[in-house]
């Protein structure tokens, strides 16, 4: 299954069906880069036609590298040269998908399926249910996804099933995200990444007493610490305008000891700042900046509003404390910095509009800030907002 990967801020310009979902399966993991190999050697090396090459292409995406358009082309051409026809249906399926064209698509996975020489394993049928949903075929993507369900083995079970979890809720249907959920923890067990994905699709599906529920179980079970899910929760907490239950959460998790970095505090502060409460907005970008780690990127907007409302509020003193703190713990440059200095004096002239776009300007200007409205590191849900970058 090819992986677009405009969800995550390292990748850019790639191509998946399904990419969101499936990062729900990657822990971080310290390990040592192997030599340097081009796409077509990995996949010339799969020549076995029932061994499927979606891991292949996952596992080239994981490493933060693209998948152009002509270099799918080029592959099914060489795969048909060489009698390759498995590994050529293969990318072909993904590539229709990908671009909806269904009756093409459709068309192909009944050749696939007809092919005794060809394999079709679970992540073939995601790969066609990826299809269905961008149609908002929701009845043949269900169809797609329990035959996938019906093909997955011990071996690929933890990864399956939170691919499974994502899309079910993409299509909205809640008692297959229970009933998925509910194999995964008698089959695989208890995983930081089954929680995450359980929580992303519970929040997609707008449940979020059920999501704090959730939350509640994982914090019971949880071996380790995964600061990406009580982002996920006050992300969706702020988004809904639940600004109390926000900070209550923060607070709470403060109190039993964890170590909260800037990637919680920079939610809140943006939360703060959709909502028009500026001086909590203030005050939780100062923690923010307080809790990163130098380089660590920070939403331009909320910075930037911040500023703005304590120059109009007259509040030099406040604003020159905010500056002070990112020139002190070296988030930009000492220029950018200076730059700020001047613009929080007054040296640097606002113009007209809700945020200076002088300010704006200045800011976004900087390898170090982020243009993400609630700064997400990841988003653990399907997400189809790119799959157009395969055709472009």
């Amino acid at each position: 299954m090819i992986k677009l990967l405009g969800s995550n801020p390292r990748h850019v310009n790639a191509i998946s069906g399904s990419s969101r979902a499936l990062f729900c399966s990657i822990e971080a993991a310290a390990s040592s880069q192997p030599p340097f190999e081009p796409l077509y050697i990995r996949i010339s090396r799969a020549g076995n036609p029932r061994v499927s090459v979606a891991p292949i292409l996952n596992q080239w995406v994981e490493e933060g590298r693209d998948v152009k358009k002509w270099e799918l082309q080029s592959f099914i051409k060489l795969f048909r040269k060489y009698r390759r026809y498995s590994h050529a249906l293969q990318i072909l399926l993904n590539s229709y998908a990908a671009i909806s064209e269904i009756d093409r698509m459709e068309k192909l996975l009944m050749k696939i399926e007809a092919d005794p020489l060809v394999n079709v394993d679970w992540n073939g049928y995601v790969i066609a249910a990826n299809g269905f949903l961008k149609a908002g075929l929701l009845e043949k993507a269900s169809t797609m996804l329990r035959r996938s369900e019906q093909l997955i083995s011990n071996k690929t079970s933890k990864f399956a099933y939170e691919v499974l979890l994502t899309l079910y809720a993409t299509i909205g249907n809640k008692d297959e995200v229970y009933r998925i959920w509910n194999m995964y923890k008698n089959m695989v067990g208890l995983y930081n990444s089954g929680y995450l994905c359980m929580l992303s699709s519970l929040v997609k599906l707008g449940d979020i007493d059920s999501a704090e529920m959730i939350v509640e179980e994982w914090e019971s079970v949880a071996k380790f610490f995964d600061i990406r899910i009580p982002n996920l929760l006050i992300t969706a907490y702020c988004k809904k305008g639940l600004l109390e239950k926000a900070d209550l959460y923060i607070k709470r998790l403060e109190e039993s000891g964890k170590e909260l970095d800037a990637s919680i505090w920079t939610r809140l502060a943006t939360g703060y700042h959709m909502n028009g409460q500026m001086d909590k907005a203030v005050e939780t970008m100062k923690k923010a900046i307080l809790a990163s780690r130098a380089g660590r990127k920070f939403n331009h907007l909320t910075l930037a509003a911040c500023l703005e409302y304590l120059k109009e509020k007259g509040d030099v003193e406040v604003a020159q404390e905010l500056s002070r703190l990112i020139r002190e713990t070296d988030h930009f440059s000492a220029d950018l910095c200076d730059k700020l200095d001047k613009y929080v004096i007054g040296e640097l002239h606002r113009r007209d509009g809700e945020v200076s776009q002088e300010l704006l300007r200045l800011l976004t200007g900087s390898d170090h800030l982020s243009t993400d409205l609630y700064d997400k590191v990841e988003d653990y849900t399907y997400d189809e907002s790119k799959v157009m970058a395969l055709i472009n």
